[in-house]
C-alpha cells in the first residue's frame, strides 16, 4: 500500500496539465538526524527522528528503484546536511543518500552550519527562523511572492561610467515594485483559494531581489577588474539589501529562458552602441545561471574556490555543478569530492553529468552512452541537468545549441 501511494503521488507530480501546460514545478527534501531533530522536535504529531528517518529512507529507496524504471523529473529532490567545523556531521545518512545517487545522480546537496534554512527548490535557500513555530502545525509556505531580477550584463554595457549608481537606483525601483506587489497581494488575497484555504500565506513570503549574468559581468568589465573589486560590490549591494525593513532576499537566479532572451538583446545592443564589448557575445551562448560558468575550463579546486567565496552574499541560485570527467564508481568517490566542496563552504551542489535510458526497456545509466549496456539497443534517450533538474535532450531547443555544447569537465588536480 505505501509503494502504491507513492507510485501515485510521484506519477501525479509528473503529469501535463490540461491544454498541454506542462507539469507543476515540485520539489522534496530529505534531512539528516540532526535537520529532523531541529525541525520536529515539538511537532504536533509527536512524530520521532528514528521514525522519520525510515520512512525518508524508503522513500528515497523506492525512488531510486523507480527510476530505473520510468525517469521521473519531478519532484526536485534535494538532500540537507548539517556540516561543523568544515565537516558533515551524519555520516550514516550521507553515505546512503550517496549510495541512492550513484544510482542517478539527481539529489542537489545543501549542506550548511545551520539548521535554520531548507530548500524549497534549486532556486531559494529559506531561512525558516522568522516562521519557527509554524512548523508545529505542518505548513512551512515559504518562498517568494514575486522576484524582480537585475542584469548586471546589460547594466553595465548601457551605463559604462555610473554602473553602480545604476544599479542602485534599479534597486529602489525593484523595492518600490515588490512592496507594491506585496500590498496588492494582501489587498486582494481574498480572492485567491491558495491563500484563503492557509496553503500560502505572504507573512511567509520573501521579496526577492535576483541577479543574473554575475559571471558574465565580470567577464566584461575586463582584466583590471579583479575578484577583490567583484566581492567589495557585492558586500555594498548586499549591506543596501539588508538595510531595507522588512522580509526581502537576494538570489542568483536560474532565469531558464531570460539568460537568452537578455543576452540576445545585449548583443544587439553592444553590436550597435558597443563595439569593444561585442566580440563577448560572438559565441552565441547566453548568461551564466551560476556564480562560475559550467562553459570555462578549470579545475574542480579553482571552481569550488570561487564559488565558496562568493555564494556568501546570496540566499538561492548558487548551485553549482560538478562536471567530473567519468561516472563514479562507488560511494567514496562521490563522497571525497563531496567533502571536498564542503570544506571550501559551498552550500549547494550537484553532480553534471549524462543520464542515458533505452526506449525498448526504460533501462537507465549514468553517463552518455550510445548503447543500452543492459540490453544492447541503440534506441536512447539522452537527458541532462538544466537548474536543478534533468530535461530529455532534444525538448531542450535553444539550450541544446547554446549550452550542452559548452559545458566543460573539470579536472581533477592537485589544486583540489
Amino acid at each position: 500500500q505505501f509503494k502504491n501511494e507513492l507510485q501515485r503521488l510521484f506519477y501525479s507530480f509528473n503529469q501535463h496539465l490540461r491544454q498541454g501546460a506542462e507539469s507543476l514545478y515540485t520539489n522534496i527534501s530529505f534531512f539528516d538526524r540532526y535537520y529532523l531533530a531541529h525541525l520536529f522536535n515539538k511537532n504536533s504529531w509527536e512524530l520521532e527522528v528514528d521514525e522519520l528517518s525510515a520512512v525518508q529512507s524508503a522513500v528515497m529507496r523506492w525512488h531510486t528503484s523507480e527510476v530505473e524504471k520510468q525517469m521521473l523529473r519531478f519532484p526536485v529532490i534535494t538532500v540537507a546536511l548539517k556540516v561543523k567545523n568544515k565537516k558533515i556531521q551524519d555520516e550514516e545518512f550521507l553515505n546512503f543518500a550517496i549510495k541512492q545517487n550513484l544510482h542517478h545522480t539527481m539529489y542537489n546537496f545543501l549542506v550548511l552550519p545551520h539548521l535554520d534554512a531548507i530548500a524549497s527548490c534549486c532556486r531559494l535557500i529559506s531561512s525558516k527562523k522568522p516562521f519557527f513555530n509554524s512548523y508545529g502545525s505542518g505548513g512551512v509556505q515559504i518562498g517568494s511572492h514575486q522576484v524582480v531580477s537585475l542584469n548586471l550584463p546589460g547594466i553595465y554595457l548601457r551605463h559604462p561610467d555610473t554602473f553602480e549608481e545604476r544599479i542602485k537606483e534599479n534597486l529602489q525601483l525593484a523595492k518600490d515594485f515588490l512592496d507594491w506587489h506585496r500590498k496588492l497581494l494582501k489587498e486582494y488575497q481574498y480572492l485567491d483559494a491558495t491563500f484563503e484555504l492557509g496553503l500560502r500565506s505572504l507573512q511567509r513570503m520573501y521579496s526577492t531581489i535576483g541577479v543574473i549574468g554575475l559571471w558574465d559581468f565580470k567577464q566584461l568589465m575586463g582584466i583590471n577588474y579583479s575578484w577583490d573589486d567583484l566581492e567589495g560590490f557585492l558586500k555594498r549591494i548586499r549591506y543596501i539589501i539588508d538595510s531595507w525593513e522588512g522580509f526581502y532576499n537576494c538570489e542568483l537566479v536560474p532565469a531558464e529562458s531570460a539568460a537568452i532572451t537578455l543576452y540576445d538583446t545585449d548583443k544587439t545592443y553592444a553590436e550597435k552602441h558597443r563595439r569593444d564589448k561585442s566580440g563577448y557575445y560572438e559565441s552565441g551562448k547566453m548568461y551564466s545561471n551560476q556564480i562560475v560558468s559550467p562553459w570555462v575550463e578549470l579545475s574542480l579546486g579553482e571552481r569550488v574556490e570561487l564559488t565558496g567565496r562568493f555564494s556568501k552574499f546570496f540566499d538561492g541560485g548558487q548551485m553549482m555543478f560538478v562536471n567530473v570527467p567519468s561516472v563514479f564508481q562507488n560511494v567514496h568517490q562521490m563522497r571525497k569530492i563531496l567533502e571536498g566542496i564542503v570544506k571550501k563552504g559551498v552550500p549547494y551542489s550537484a553532480f553534471d553529468n549524462y543520464l542515458s535510458r533505452c526506449l525498448e526497456n526504460n533501462h537507465l545509466t549514468v553517463g552518455d552512452v550510445d548503447v543500452c549496456p543492459i540490453c544492447g539497443s541503440k534506441n536512447i534517450l539522452k537527458f541532462r541537468r538544466i537548474v536543478g533538474y534533468f530535461v530529455e535532450q532534444f525538448s531542450m531547443h535553444e539550450r541544446r545549441l547554446r549550452d550542452l555544447p559548452y559545458r566543460k569537465i573539470d579536472r581533477i588536480d592537485g589544486h583540489e
